[in-house]
């Protein structure tokens, strides 16, 4: 049954299960423990505040390293990720902390793994040298897939990179 999780970076815990996170006993630490549990028509609170989201998985054959959505939603029951502020107002971040001199493998912000029926809101996307969102890039379909009032900045590399794709 779909429910809301929510993330808060600060004082949340990555040891919460689904059904705790979602009975509302407390917030999941990291926006990537909260994609793994999520399920289609989930909604998933980011918490804005002090500080930011820095979390990478590696890349896989088709995806590039970043926060990786494997779980989509259905027609009428999208998965919504979207952004709360903090107490203070601000926003939440992901900062991958990347720039276009850095070596290795560009790493993402979100990266949406052959998924549907997606809504991305409210968050702030930086420093990233591959693309803030995108969807895998080869090898599968994606439909309804909604982003709105995202602020990008530093979108950095030396390859295919955009703010979004």
């Amino acid at each position: 049954m779909p429910g809301i999780l929510s993330v808060d970076g600060a004082t949340g815990s990555d040891a919460l299960s689904r059904e705790d996170a979602v009975a509302g006993k407390g917030a999941l630490r990291s926006l990537q423990r909260a994609l793994d549990l999520a399920v289609p028509g989930d909604t998933i609170r980011v918490g804005g505040g002090e500080g930011y989201y820095r979390e990478s998985r590696p890349a896989s054959g088709r995806d590039p390293a970043g926060i990786i959505v494997t779980t989509g939603g259905l027609p009428g029951r999208p998965l919504i990720i979207e952004g709360v502020p903090g107490p203070d107002g601000a926003p939440p971040v992901i900062d991958q902390g990347r720039s276009a001199a850095m070596p290795g493998p560009g790493v993402a912000g979100l990266v949406l793994a052959c998924v549907s029926h997606v809504v991305v809101r409210d968050l702030v996307i930086r420093n990233v040298n591959e693309a803030a969102i995108t969807t895998s890039v080869n090898g599968c379909q994606h439909q309804d897939i909604a982003v709105t009032g995202n602020a990008i900045a530093n979108v950095t590399g030396s390859g295919l990179v955009a703010g979004i794709r």
